[in-house]
């Protein structure tokens, strides 16, 4: 699979946009400087509210659900139940313990690394949410035709009450933040061009929010990506675009075979 390439102007499909005088280092620059901002107030957040997303059940369940994933890792097999839970629960079969969620374990080796405990996974896993929230966001409103600076304005408003309030309760909303943006951009992509790489990238995207563990915001985000894909191309109406909406539709399939270990 081929590695993302950011959009350059050239690719955008509003007219109005195609020409403009904004290098591809521009719009990188001014991406940079967009995460920089949003990681401040990330710090800010914690500054003021240490272990601000680690309560209710981000503390009560996810962190001893993905601390369980974490010893099993470590112990070399795959957690298929918890025992120290009722002398014995299903636990991946569970779907919000996310034991195919690769952030959660890259979180959780910083915090043993760096703090000495697992205390501190919860929140870097937000940090790493919100970035990728904010990067997606920017780069959806750029493929859209908006400005830099309205796209870096857009972008940060993925710090909205849902993402600062819901997420400090539950983990997973902040998951639904990361990787919508994404599914939207990499579904418009797809649509203007369909090759075996921007399917690839878009089932990507895609099986980043399952396997996070919250299967009914995954559904919900999925009729909501095909509501704005196919509501777009309908309104561009590009020469082929009906063939297309039908390739795009034929990606549900794949998706949901690449989907199947969620069901263990």
């Amino acid at each position: 699979m081929k590695s993302i390439n950011l959009p350059s102007p050239k690719e955008y499909p509003n007219p109005a946009t195609r020409g403009r005088p904004e290098s591809d280092s521009y719009f990188k620059l001014t991406l940079v400087v967009t995460l920089a901002i949003a990681l401040l107030l990330l710090l800010a957040l914690e500054f003021r509210s240490p272990y601000y997303f680690l309560q209710d059940d981000g503390l009560d369940q996810f962190l001893a659900s993905y601390f369980h994933n974490w010893r099993s890792l470590l112990s070399g097999h795959l957690p298929l139940y918890d025992f120290h839970i009722f002398a014995g629960v299903s636990h991946v079969a569970m779907g919000q313990t996310g034991v195919f969620y690769v952030p959660q374990y890259l979180a959780m080796s910083l915090s043993e690394s760096i703090w000495g405990h697992p205390f501190a996974t919860i929140d870097l896993m937000a940090f790493m949410h919100g970035l990728i929230a904010v990067a997606g966001g920017y780069v959806l409103l750029r493929y859209l035709g908006a400005a830099d600076t309205a796209a870096a304005f857009g972008a940060l408003t993925a710090f909205s009450g849902f993402f600062v309030w819901a997420g400090r309760m539950w983990p997973v909303a902040l998951m639904l933040c990361a990787w919508f943006p994404w599914m939207s951009w990499a579904s418009l992509r797809y649509l203007e061009k369909p090759t075996l790489g921007r399917a690839g990238w878009l089932m990507f995207f895609r099986l980043g929010l399952l396997y996070g563990g919250q299967p009914q915001f995954f559904v919900l985000a999925i009729i909501f990506e095909h509501l704005f894909a196919l509501s777009h191309s309908l309104a561009t109406r590009r020469p082929g675009w009906l063939a297309r909406c039908a390739g795009y539709v034929a990606l549900d399939v794949p998706t949901a075979l690449l989907g199947l270990p969620f069901l263990l």
